[in-house]
């Protein structure tokens, strides 16, 4: 799961996307993330935007604050598990084998 952004002089951030869904977007016209995509601003032009992270699903764009983080996707692995917020920038995947009986 992505995290949220961060809030500035009150306007609301972009959300962090999910497993299942995109994050949401922020104040004035931001545009929600999807699935592959983080969310921008829908002229285009960004000015003032934060644009949401891409990922499984992208995190939605803020005005006037952070974009949310995207998401990562494991599908159905038994005992996957994601942390938010434990890396800033590029994001990392470490994959441990185990033996199987």
């Amino acid at each position: 799961m992505g995290g949220d952004g961060i809030s500035y002089q009150g306007w609301a951030p972009g959300g962090g996307g999910t497993q299942t869904m995109g994050g949401a977007a922020g104040d004035n016209g931001s545009l929600p993330g999807a699935l592959g995509l983080g969310g921008s601003h829908p002229a285009g032009d960004g000015y003032h935007f934060g644009g949401g992270g891409g990922g499984y699903y992208g995190g939605g764009a803020g005005y006037g604050a952070g974009g949310g983080g995207g998401s990562s996707y494991y599908g159905v692995a038994p005992g996957a598990s994601t942390m938010e917020g434990a890396r800033m920038g590029n994001g990392e995947v470490v994959i441990t084998p185990v033996a199987i009986p």
